[in-house]
């Protein structure tokens, strides 16, 4: 009787782990330790002013996956060159294999600061591509805008 319970237990326990391996899965970004860029056109709307920019981040991946946006510069007329990120690094997490959160966004316009915030973008694994719909960022902003990393970064699990 005791053995079929040691059995029975040992099962449950082996599902359980098994189970808490599936739900506890770590996401990452690869390749890792790589420098990278990331750009494309942007939106940025703050207090009924909106700014169509083109956006240049610069960061890089570490060997446990993680990223940073260490630079981030703004073009596309005196405007958008007079925004200003700070805050560096915004540390990058993969949350799922289409979703990343940039931690710490701020940037700095004529209009008033933008963040600090934690911004959540959708990620395209295929395209090497992150996406902003409508990000919110504290101070009345959000951001809008695909951009393109260089070289192409990918969320991968463990």
């Amino acid at each position: 009787m005791y053995a079929i319970k040691a059995i029975a237990l040992g099962s449950v326990l082996a599902l359980g782990a098994f189970a808490s391996d599936d739900t506890d899965a770590t996401f990452r970004l690869t390749p890792v330790s790589t420098n990278f860029s990331a750009t494309g056109a942007t939106t940025l709307n703050k207090s009924g002013v909106t700014l169509n920019c083109n956006a240049n981040f610069s960061g890089a991946t570490d060997a446990n996956g993680g990223g940073a946006v260490t630079a981030a510069t703004f073009s596309g007329g005196s405007v958008c060159n007079s925004l200003a990120a700070q805050g560096f690094p915004w540390a990058v997490t993969a949350d799922s294999l289409t979703q990343v959160t940039i931690q710490n966004v701020t940037v700095n316009s004529l209009a008033g600061t933008c963040g600090p915030s934690a911004v959540v973008a959708a990620y395209d694994n295929a395209a090497g591509t992150l996406t902003f719909n409508n990000a919110p960022l504290a101070g009345g902003c959000t951001v809008t805008g695909t951009l393109t990393t260089s070289p192409k970064i990918t969320i991968v699990t463990p």
